[in-house]
């Protein structure tokens, strides 16, 4: 599991972010802890959903990346003070308060679980 304490790791969702989106339902990430490199999105749940990576995006700056071509040798760096969106393509969700779960591995911090709620407002 991660090394970072997990109440720093919930403070880099960004609280209100969850929207509908043309693609699907997206969320944001502001790094506010320091560098780190992103080398596997295992899969983010939704309430009871589980995505895949080949479900998932992300932009990070200006760079938007699928999450299945994420690995050791082709690592995304979530640089200092960046915000990024994660994009479940063509996930829908009613208006309410749902349960977010981030399942990746981190380079720095190994494997890293994080669960939020947030409300996805109508």
């Amino acid at each position: 599991m991660s090394i970072i304490p997990k109440f720093l790791l919930k403070r880099v969702y960004v609280s209100g972010s969850l929207r509908e989106t043309s693609e699907g339902i997206a969320f944001d990430l502001f790094n506010s802890i320091g560098p780190g490199i992103l080398t596997r999105l295992n899969n983010i749940k939704l309430n009871d959903h589980v995505f895949s990576p080949q479900d998932i995006l992300l932009k990070m700056g200006d760079k938007m990346f699928a999450a299945h071509e994420i690995s050791e040798n082709n690592p995304a760096i979530f640089f200092h003070n960046q915000k990024t969106t994660c994009i479940i393509m063509g996930a829908k969700l009613a208006h309410g308060i749902h349960t977010i779960t981030v399942d990746l591995l981190s380079r720095e911090a190994g494997k890293v679980v994080v669960t939020i709620q947030d409300n996805l407002a109508g």
